[in-house]
């Protein structure tokens, strides 16, 4: 969970840095603001959400699979919602 809140923290440092509110996120998103604190505190319960609030603050979330033989990039995870 530890892990999760500090991969958030970033995101928001992030929207932050872009000149972006949690409102002008919402609006992007199609959600409520509330939800986008919600995100940048670690409740993420899918890649879509992820996917595209990063999307809304300006980002592309791209999936790789990693394996002791290697790594596979799955691609634009935006791409597949």
């Amino acid at each position: 969970m530890i892990d999760a809140y500090v991969h958030a923290w970033h995101l928001a440092e992030r929207r932050k840095n872009a000149g972006l509110t949690q409102s002008d996120v919402a609006g992007r998103m199609g959600v409520t603001k509330m939800r986008v604190s919600q995100i940048e505190n670690g409740d993420v319960a899918s890649v879509e959400v992820l996917a595209r609030y990063v999307e809304a603050i300006g980002g592309r979330l791209e999936l790789t699979a990693t394996f002791d033989d290697g790594t596979y990039r799955m691609g634009d995870a935006s791409a597949a919602m």
